[in-house]
């Protein structure tokens, strides 16, 4: 009886092992009229492994409201962000970003890009 409980137990903890992908934290460290300067992390939440898969969305040119183009960087794939850095080109994290632009992470459970707003 012991062994089967102990086999539920852990059954039941393999199947909760958490996503590959987590929660974009996004730092404004200052506004400066039209722009701000950020800071990125990923959500204290986050499992050991898990990555932040990041992009920077234009909020002025939106597909879903007419545009025929929306800018998104990068042009394809993804940015992430680890425990141990990010593979975000210099000058993209440390620099200022466009109010008109907005930071996003993939949410792997509804498979959307979801805002991340500065905090």
């Amino acid at each position: 009886m012991l062994k089967l409980a102990l086999a539920a137990l852990l059954l039941g903890a393999a199947s909760a092992a958490p996503s590959h992908y987590c929660r974009l934290v996004v730092y404004k460290d200052y506004q400066m009229g039209f722009a701000y300067y950020v800071q990125l992390a990923r959500a204290p939440e986050c499992h050991p492994g898990q990555v932040a898969r990041i992009r920077r969305s234009s909020t002025l040119n939106v597909v879903r409201n007419g545009a025929p183009y929306q800018p998104i960087d990068p042009p394809t794939g993804a940015w992430e962000v680890s425990e141990f850095g990010d593979n975000v080109p210099n000058g993209k994290q440390f620099t200022y970003t466009w109010s008109s632009w907005d930071w996003q992470y993939w949410n792997e459970a509804s498979e959307k890009w979801i805002k991340a707003p500065p905090q």
